[in-house]
């Protein structure tokens, strides 16, 4: 009847079972992280892929890469070693670029790297081929109200998005900053990934290729004044786990379940309705109309 995280430390006398811990009861590292070769057999070319950003001066600046894939039976016993009995949808984060901060508790030490730097840097890492396919850039909201004085009060999602739309990449979206509505989403495809697919949510899985972010998992602890929420560090300490976990949080939230549709939808929709009505209006008149 113990929680699994005190399991771990009183019967087995585990370092690694950290009490409090807010994924402590579902994060199956054996399940959920997965090597480059069965990433590249799970995602398809066809797969939509977007990308996530948790933008930070002070603190550490982590972008990841996402991508939603359907997994047949067969795939899932040969690729994963699972025995599921329907296909099932999985969200695979393949790839991460961590730029380091500038706050003094931070150990990556003073960053100096600018935002069009970083945002070069993303392009670097996305290969020619795989741009056109990456359907969004989902960016922290503070990314949207800050400004650079040196760069004429230009945003810095400005900054980063005319680098990136230069490279074929989608200009950012403001992620869904849903913190407590975020943690639920990630908490249940981790459930749903360490029963190996026999729950009704998607699955997560992390590739080796991101290791800040599955080493960081772990380590979150539960908010003492908010059991349903992550505890945050103040304002002054930066670390790396907590600007993982949000990057993914911007990501999965964004994409998956939305508190508002995203601009590229709700510009979709009004080209469509637009292209509908000029076709009723103009369409040549059948007889008897």
């Amino acid at each position: 009847s113990q929680d699994e995280a005190l399991q771990k430390r009183d019967w087995y006398g585990s370092w690694e079972s950290l009490e409090g811990a807010f994924f402590g009861r579902v994060f199956d590292r054996d399940s959920t992280v997965v090597d480059p070769e069965q990433v590249v057999q799970l995602i398809k070319p066809w797969s939509k892929r977007w990308m996530s950003q948790d933008w930070g001066k002070g603190h550490y600046c982590m972008t990841q890469w996402h991508a939603r894939v359907d997994i047949s039976v067969e795939e899932g016993r040969r690729i994963l070693g699972w025995v599921i009995t329907k296909p099932i949808r999985a969200v695979i984060t393949y790839r991460e670029y961590l730029a380091g901060g500038a706050a003094e508790a931070d150990e990556g030490g003073t960053r100096e790297i600018a935002e069009q730097d970083i945002a070069a840097q993303i392009v670097e890492r996305t290969p020619e081929e795989e741009r056109p396919l990456i359907t969004n850039f989902f960016l922290s909201p503070d990314a949207f109200e800050m400004s650079v004085r040196r760069a004429n009060q230009s945003k810095i999602s400005e900054l980063i998005g005319k680098v990136l739309r230069a490279a074929g990449l989608p200009y950012p979206d403001k992620a869904d900053n849903a913190r407590v509505d975020g943690w639920s989403l990630m908490y249940n495809m981790l459930l749903a990934t360490k029963r190996r697919g026999s729950g009704a949510d998607d699955c997560w899985l992390i590739s080796t290729l991101c290791p800040e972010l599955y080493n960081g998992i772990p380590l979150l602890m539960r908010d003492p004044k908010n059991l349903d929420d992550v505890l945050k560090t103040d304002k002054t300490s930066a670390k790396k786990e907590q600007d993982a976990a949000d990057t993914g949080r911007y990501g999965l939230k964004s994409m998956l379940s939305p508190g508002k549709k995203p601009k590229a939808v709700i510009i979709a929709e009004a080209v469509a309705k637009a292209h509908q009505q000029a076709t009723q209006r103009y369409a040549p008149q059948q007889p008897g109309e």
